[in-house]
């Protein structure tokens, strides 16, 4: 029954495809249909069909198909009907080399139908692979050349398209694949310098400029009042203290955040409600609250106790690098900030905010 199915499929396109006129790239896919599904004489029949209308057909998908006829293993349209057969002979495959002209005759060649009767078919082959490789091999090298001018010029959505078109005719080309993820980590990383960039200069903004107008400032000052009374209810929680010291930073009120960041102070301290010693991550929230807030010389006298906590701690450090550079720079001292910066960058150029405030401070510094 299948096998009924795929004759009539396979007749129906000989005839609907006799009488067009179609390019010969769709010639040769249907020449693999028809091979595949064991018709070649009906392939055949289509190739004589375009002979006479003075089209030539895909010549080795033709000569495919007669050499499958020659070994009488085609399938015949009817069930009935015999196997049809041809002899493939020197004098048929000349007669399609005249055909085919002298142009065609590597393309004959792709058939590995008459090997036994022409033998430099092989040769033919392997000269038509070589040239296909030569080809594509200059091809990849022109386009990679035109991947570095694009990348110099910054024309990165035509870089994208050269590198994708590359990946078409190279899809399992490891540096072409390379190619595309270096190019969308620079894409990354363009959009979160960009990013980084836009919030320094807003920072900078914000540590000249209050953010809070009248009312806001005292809608907050209610909410402030609320959380100190759930905090004290709660005896100074660090955890507590902590979350609604974020809150006020989110809405732009670091003075008050400070209420309730317990100082590390010796002379600060209260044991009988706060902590004897405030968390790690408390004192990084305070540090952040202190530089939002401007309160800059507090904020040097926190980092230098913090660094004698975090000598074993080279993360730490950096950031405390960081903290100390922005509050230098906040009181005017410009240069020394950016020798921290630029030591910083220099030891950990992933710090990408410290790259940015340092080209922030060098562009205003004079």
């Amino acid at each position: 029954m299948e096998s009924e199915m795929l004759s009539a499929a396979v007749l129906r396109l000989q005839k609907k495809y006799a009488l067009l006129d179609v390019p010969v790239a769709d010639l040769a896919t249907l020449g693999i249909f028809f091979l595949r599904s064991a018709q070649p004489a009906a392939y055949c029949e289509l190739c004589q069909a375009k002979l006479d209308l003075g089209v030539s057909p895909s010549w080795p998908h033709f000569l495919e198909a007669l050499a499958q006829l020659s070994k009488s293993v085609a399938t015949p349209q009817v069930a009935s009907a015999p196997p049809q057969t041809v002899e493939l002979s020197p004098a048929l495959i000349d007669a399609l080399k005249e055909g085919a002209g002298a142009d065609g005759v590597p393309e004959l060649a792709r058939s590995h139908g008459a090997d036994i009767l022409r033998p430099e078919h092989r040769t033919l082959r392997e000269q038509r692979r070589l040239s296909i490789q030569e080809r594509y091999r200059n091809e990849r090298q022109e386009l990679i050349s035109q991947l570095d001018m694009l990348k110099v010029q910054g024309l990165e959505e035509d870089e994208e398209r050269v590198i994708l078109h590359l990946l078409h005719l190279f899809p399992a080309d490891r540096e072409i694949k390379n190619l595309l993820e270096r190019l969308k980590d620079r894409r990354a990383e363009q959009i979160l310098e960009q990013k980084i960039e836009e919030a320094a200069h807003l920072e900078q903004e914000r540590l000249v400029e209050p953010l809070l107008n009248p009312e806001e400032f005292k809608q907050l000052e209610v909410i402030r009042g609320g959380m100190h009374r759930i905090w004290l209810k709660a005896h100074k929680a660090d955890e507590l203290g902590r979350d609604f010291a974020v809150a006020l930073l989110m809405w732009d009120y670091p003075e008050a955040s400070l209420d309730f960041l317990p100082d590390d102070t010796p002379s600060a301290q209260a044991p009988s409600t706060v902590q004897a010693h405030p968390t790690v991550e408390t004192l990084w929230t305070r540090m952040e609250a202190l530089l939002q807030a401007r309160q800059f010389l507090h904020l040097l006298e926190a980092i230098d106790r913090a660094a004698l906590q975090f000598t074993d701690h080279p993360e730490a450090t950096f950031a405390l690098l960081y903290y100390r550079a922005q509050a230098l720079a906040g009181l005017g001292q410009r240069f020394p900030a950016i020798e921290i910066m630029e030591s910083l960058v220099n030891h950990q150029p992933n710090y990408r905010s410290a790259l940015t405030l340092l080209r922030l401070w060098k562009g205003g510094a004079t």
